[in-house]
């Protein structure tokens, strides 16, 4: 399996002003940079090889991590246009023939149960895998995307941005993809139209093509740092790591 990080985004949120990007893989939460911790959760899981997926901020982020992270293989693939998650993570795929496990830069988790989570991909023989918190504030889901889950742990009904909440489940952007469900994405992605284009269109996709798939509860907490607000939270709870 290999790990995929996102981190090809130019920070325009953060930064609060239309006209200055900031890399905000690199901005600093408890110590280290956001990247980091996706970093720490891949290499603890026992993952090899990690590509990041960049784009504006390629120099910076590749000086900054450099080609190993402990055990890990650190390689870089460029996202040339900001056409969206889906289109990152063909950019970070083209070449490979893999299983992968994806992960944002800019998110952060406590208690993230990312080894479990990685034996159930593979004791169930799963084509993906779909990933989740309890999130008891509507606006937060809101923010995210939504699913759902038949009884036995099958997801569906995946909507980006819900304006309605049906449940208490808030989507995240780690996700697990068997090499079949990546060359079915290769296969059906349009270039001209970039679809599909969100998570949720490629989970819906999954679905429609009947493949095999699971939701799971990853973390007690999940953080995604997009604004100020957002990257003074996440410094508020993780200020003791580094």
């Amino acid at each position: 399996m290999t790990g995929l990080i996102l981190a090809a985004g130019v920070g325009k949120r953060l930064n609060g002003k239309s006209d200055n990007r900031i890399c905000k893989p690199l901005q600093q939460v408890g110590g280290v940079p956001l990247i980091v911790y996706s970093l720490r959760l891949l290499e603890k899981a026992g993952i090899e090889k990690a590509i990041v997926v960049v784009g504006k901020f390629y120099n910076e982020i590749r000086d900054e991590i450099g080609d190993r992270f402990g055990n890990m293989n650190v390689e870089y693939r460029i996202q040339h246009e900001q056409k969206g998650l889906v289109n990152a993570i063909l950019s970070g795929c083209m070449e490979l023939e893999d299983d992968v496990t994806v992960l944002l830069a800019d998110e952060l988790f406590v208690n993230a149960k990312m080894s479990d989570c990685i034996k159930e991909f593979r004791d169930k023989s799963l084509d993906f895998i779909v990933t989740y918190v309890i999130e008891n504030d509507p606006e937060k889901i809101k923010a995210n995307f939504s699913l759902n889950i038949t009884n036995d742990g099958t997801p569906y009904g995946f909507v980006e941005k819900p304006t309605e909440v049906v449940n208490d489940m808030k989507g995240t952007g780690v996700c697990f993809f068997s090499a079949e469900s990546v060359a079915l994405l290769k296969q059906k992605y349009d270039k001209k139209s970039n679809v599909p284009n969100t998570l949720c269109d490629f989970f819906n996709l999954l679905n429609q093509e009947k493949m095999n798939g699971r939701a799971f509860e990853f973390a007690d907490v999940e953080v995604n740092v997009n604004t100020p607000e957002d990257l003074k939270n996440a410094k508020r709870m993780f200020e003791t790591e580094g």
